[in-house]
């Protein structure tokens, strides 16, 4: 491994925890979705987070990524009540909620 890499290392590290955090509190959130109002096309016995990713372009500008299933694409309510809870982790990025089937 060559000397950037091994600098890299903890850094990746410490997103590879934040992700998973993300996702952990992106999941809780759809576990409290229906007791908290959310209405829309949604299967809520299948209804879970399966992505968190950290996502960069060609500015350097980074943000966070979460994808949802079991619900349909564009589900604002469901949408909305994931990125409140995710506002808890004060992330240094902003962070993009997907829904889809």
């Amino acid at each position: 491994m060559g000397d950037a890499a091994k600098k890299a290392e903890p850094n990746l590290s410490m997103m590879c925890e934040t992700l998973k955090a993300i996702r952990e509190a992106a999941d809780k959130a759809c576990d409290t979705a229906q007791e908290a109002g959310v209405t829309g096309a949604i299967n809520w016995g299948d209804l879970g987070c399966v992505d968190a990713r950290f996502c960069i372009d060609e500015e350097g500008n980074g943000s966070f990524d979460v994808l949802i299933e079991e619900a349909a694409p564009g589900s604002i309510d469901l949408m909305r009540h994931v990125s409140e809870a995710l506002v808890d982790l004060k992330l240094a990025w902003p962070v993009e909620v997907r829904t889809e089937w």
